[in-house]
């Protein structure tokens, strides 16, 4: 798929982040550059959890732009476009309209490439959809590859699967719409333990020095860690609404 891996420059980003993230762990839970050296190893979870997080953004990009796309084709196709003139006429506007480099403009580049060798659209579209993995994009390509066979109203069609589409769009913004102020005190309530801890550490380092440098201190710790962590992933859950 396209989205399979990590840019270079956003892997390395979340790379030193997880980096950052392990000694600040280090240092407020447990004091110790042994802790540090072994939360090196979770680097990789932290990796692939801001992955998936990526891969989504990436995926609703893409569906929003192949959206406005076909709108494109759609207005091109009533002014009297070919369906293959209408396509690239579209990569155009879609350049104007998000840079050269979003995520569908790279692929309706990719795509216009192969049209201009006489690639059938409809295969080209059935295999950029396979790989899109987006349920609406595969729909939306097998109802265009069968109207295309079947000689359908192709302008009629796109215009009512793009519509179906947006509305879709349009409920899942208006839902994290909603609980947008949710997941901002979901943020501010993750930050509140280390906020805590590193606060009594600084202004009075001997309050809890007995957490540190002892096994009944590192247990403590650790239970408080898990816990704190098993909070933050529920958290995660409970506001990751998908429609």
């Amino acid at each position: 798929m396209y989205h399979t891996r990590l840019p270079p420059k956003i892997l390395l980003r979340e790379v030193l982040a997880g980096g950052l993230l392990t000694v600040g762990t280090a240092f407020v839970f447990y004091r110790s550059v042994w802790a540090m050296m072994l939360g090196v190893v979770l680097i990789p979870l932290y990796v692939r959890s801001r992955k998936e997080r990526w891969r989504q953004t990436y995926m609703q990009n893409l569906q929003q732009q192949f959206i406005s796309g076909m709108q494109m084709v759609s207005g091109s196709l009533v002014a009297g476009y070919s369906m293959e003139n209408a396509w690239r006429r579209a990569e155009k506007e879609l350049i104007s309209l998000y840079g050269a480099e979003a995520e569908f403009c790279v692929q309706m580049r990719y795509m216009n490439q192969r049209l201009a060798m006489s690639e059938p659209l409809e295969k080209i579209l059935l295999d950029f959809a396979a790989e899109s993995g987006v349920e609406e994009i595969r729909d939306f390509s097998e109802v265009f590859s069968y109207a295309k066979r079947s000689g359908g109203n192709l302008t009629e069609i796109i215009r009512s699967v793009t519509e179906r589409m947006q509305h879709r769009v349009e409920i899942l913004t208006e839902i994290e719409t909603a609980v947008a102020s949710k997941k901002m005190e979901q943020r501010m309530m993750n930050l509140l333990l280390p906020g805590i801890l590193l606060f009594v550490t600084v202004s009075s380092p001997s309050y809890v020095s007995t957490l540190y440098h002892n096994v009944q201190g590192v247990l403590v710790m650790s239970i408080c860690l898990g816990g704190y962590v098993g909070c933050m992933y529920w958290s995660e859950r409970i506001t990751d609404i998908a429609v």
